[in-house]
């Protein structure tokens, strides 16, 4: 998943450089090497996600980790493209669902990944900022491409299914 949406992201946009992190040194070294093959921008391979996310100007999160891995402290004010979806799996943080506007691709699965399974077992649902219409509606990606968001401005857009993944294979 996420060496394609490397690829993908180097198509679409025109990238200085990619940098990437895993949490063995092999699988750094592998993605880098794959993505550098066919890559335009400079790859690199970082020890760890505060040396990756030094200098981002966005991210993208394509990580099954049981445990959370992205803070609010470290996207700052970038933007956050999580790939996720796994129930099993939590890349952010409960004070990324609680702080930044959230954009999902489908509410019901969304509901259904690991972050927000837990946010709803610890009774934090509620607190999750959704990107919202003026009705109060929970706004997807779909608005975003119907440019439905007017004036919200999501931090983070939360990916669930394969349909993201078949959009990066396609570019």
């Amino acid at each position: 998943v996420a060496l394609h949406a490397a690829r993908a992201c180097d198509a679409l946009f025109e990238l200085e450089r990619i940098v990437a992190t895993s949490r063995r040194a092999e699988n750094r070294e592998r993605f880098a090497a794959a993505v550098a093959d066919v890559a335009r921008a400079r790859v690199e391979s970082a020890p760890n996600i505060s040396r990756c996310l030094e200098d981002a100007d966005a991210i993208v999160a394509a990580v099954p980790t049981p445990v959370p891995v992205l803070s609010k402290a470290d996207l700052g004010d970038r933007t956050l493209v999580a790939m996720g979806g796994d129930s099993r799996t939590q890349q952010l943080a409960p004070d990324v669902l609680r702080e930044l506007i959230i954009l999902p691709d489908h509410l019901d699965q969304t509901l259904n990944s690991g972050e927000f399974r837990q946010a709803e077992a610890d009774g934090r649902l509620e607190s999750v900022r959704f990107a919202r219409n003026r009705r109060g509606a929970v706004l997807n990606i779909g608005d975003a491409a119907c440019d439905r968001l007017g004036e919200v401005r999501p931090q983070v857009v939360y990916f669930t299914g394969l349909a993201a993944l078949d959009l990066c294979v396609a570019v």
